[in-house]
């Protein structure tokens, strides 16, 4: 009864209170700088790394850290009289009676023990520098790991849609001639008996017509065996160089996208046999690629970007070059036109970062520069290379020739730009054979892949 009438009386004074009466918070008391500090001196204690626990102590680091600690421990404190004296000692009890001693003394150890090995102090590790490779090893790396690969129609999905006649039919890196037959030691002996003739004559032959080659075939002239080729860069140092006759004078001449010869004659030449292009050169009006005659009666070799795990069906799906490339097929199938194969573009990647192990360098693919001349070192003999290196009088910030853009990054390459120009042009001057002579007057010489002996 007593407590069904407190909870009457408890609902009833709830239910009389105003709704809208305000409630009251009580502020917490704030904490005096004194208060804090001692909370931090308790609570954040500094500490550091040193070799007790796992997976440090099994590893050995409590000899590699610093004997020192970062923060040195307190003198001990100066010990305090006591404020009641201590009780005397009690007096200790007699000594045992002394023991005899054995009658048979002890014989000494047969093998007298070795004394202890002193330790010497773990000795501080420096980093050992990698050995840097020789020019020949770095030749040897890139012919070995960055051959030369086009898309030839073998793979999906450019076997459903039928690329293996739509690219051309000769390769374009011709194949090596057979080895010729040695002949037979011993001629081989007539037969005993000689063969009686067939009762029935044989039918001859139904003449096979031979099959007519491909205009490709026919229009293509393969590069085994030239002497020297030349790769013209698009660098604005090729302004007022006076190249133009020592470039001509190559048998195969490589150009860049929409460089143009005219007007540029004395300095970079009137030539060209190949010429490697972007997507942009494709897809974009400006560069006019279905009507220019920068595209014809040349040599083309198209790249694009391809995913990082070279999904070929996704490269195709979005790539911007394949719609182009069928048009231009189609419309002229003499022509040769190739396009290098995702692998082989992301492989020249590896060798660049291969050459820098300690710099990692950004993941985008390599310059249409240093990718056009790997592309010559595996069709010549030898390739002259114009102003990759930017020669000591020309350097300049003008990014192209042509153009009026500058950008010093363009020719020496920077942290923030696209491509990895700058680790680029340090392999190309590793491997270069010409003199410091050329190379100053903008010159690089390069051996050819197949005049570079690796056994």
């Amino acid at each position: 009864m007593i407590l069904a009438w407190t909870l009457f009386a408890t609902l009833s004074w709830i239910l009389l209170l105003p709704h809208d009466a305000p409630v009251v918070t009580v502020p917490l008391p704030m904490k005096t700088p004194k208060d804090l500090l001692c909370e931090l001196k308790t609570r954040a204690k500094l500490r550091t790394v040193d070799g007790s626990e796992e997976p440090f102590s099994s590893l050995g680091w409590s000899s590699l850290m610093p004997s020192a600690p970062l923060v040195p421990s307190a003198p001990p404190l100066v010990p305090s009289a006591p404020l009641v004296p201590a009780a005397p000692p009690v007096p200790s009890a007699p000594p045992p009676v002394p023991t005899a001693p054995p009658l048979v003394p002890s014989a000494p150890p047969l093998v007298p023990s070795t004394p202890p090995v002193p330790t010497t102090p773990p000795v501080p590790t420096t980093p050992v520098p990698l050995p840097m490779k020789t020019p020949k090893e770095l030749l040897c790396e890139l012919k070995t790991r960055a051959r030369l690969r086009t898309v030839d129609g073998s793979e999906e999905p450019f076997s459903s849609l039928g690329w293996s006649s739509l690219v051309p039919s000769a390769p374009l890196v011709p194949s090596a001639p057979p080895v010729p037959s040695t002949p037979p030691l011993m001629p081989s002996a007539p037969p005993l008996v000689p063969s009686a003739p067939p009762l029935v004559p044989s039918t001859p032959p139904v003449p096979t017509t031979p099959p007519v080659p491909s205009a490709p075939a026919e229009r293509f002239r393969g590069l085994r065996g030239n002497r020297s080729c030349a790769v013209v860069a698009s660098a604005g140092a090729m302004l007022r160089s006076g190249l133009g006759e020592e470039i001509d004078s190559h048998e195969e001449v490589m150009r860049f996208n929409h460089a143009p010869t005219a007007g540029y004659e004395k300095d970079v030449g009137t030539r060209t046999t190949f010429r490697l292009i972007n997507e942009q050169i494709q897809f974009m009006p400006k560069f006019r690629f279905g009507n220019s005659s920068l595209y014809r009666n040349v040599t083309l070799v198209t790249w694009e970007k391809a995913p990082h795990d070279l999904n070929l069906s996704v490269w195709y799906a979005h790539g911007k070059i394949f719609g182009p490339y069928v048009t231009r097929r189609r419309q002229d199938p003499a022509q040769p036109f190739y396009v290098l194969h995702p692998g082989y573009v992301r492989q020249l990647w590896q060798a660049i970062q291969g050459y820098t192990p300690r710099e990692h360098i950004q993941s985008n693919p390599p310059s249409s520069g240093f990718i056009g001349i790997l592309v010559m070192m595996a069709l010549c003999d030898e390739v002259h290379v114009y102003e990759y290196i930017p020669s000591v009088a020309r350097q300049k910030a003008l990014c192209h020739y042509f153009e009026r853009s500058r950008n010093i990054d363009c020719s020496l390459g920077g942290p923030h730009y696209w491509h990895p120009i700058e680790f680029e042009k340090r392999l190309i001057r590793r491997i270069n054979t010409g003199s410091e002579t050329d190379l100053r007057r903008g010159r690089v010489t390069l051996p050819g892949f197949s005049s570079v002996n690796c056994d």
